[in-house]
């Protein structure tokens, strides 16, 4: 059975992904797509420290169907069950 993840650590694992600066205003409500240093190497970054965290992920269409952290937090949710 695989781990639930709070959405507080989801926020923080993605927020520690950032420069100190830009990751203080990181929140649920962030549309990350929006952010100054958001791009693919970003994305990679990202997606390789939540599946080092979490055993899992977002893949390419869950990063691209996402507007919020939240939006992205639920795509993960789903693949947990």
């Amino acid at each position: 059975m695989k781990k639930k993840i709070a959405l507080e650590d989801f926020v923080s694992c993605f927020a520690a992904q950032f420069e100190h600066a830009e990751s203080n205003g990181i929140s649920a409500e962030t549309e990350f797509h929006q952010l100054e240093s958001w791009n693919s190497m970003q994305a990679l970054i990202v997606i390789a420290a939540m599946d080092q965290k979490f055993g899992i992920g977002p893949d390419g269409d869950d990063i691209r169907e996402s507007k919020t952290l939240h939006d992205l937090y639920e795509r993960m949710k789903l693949k947990l069950k």
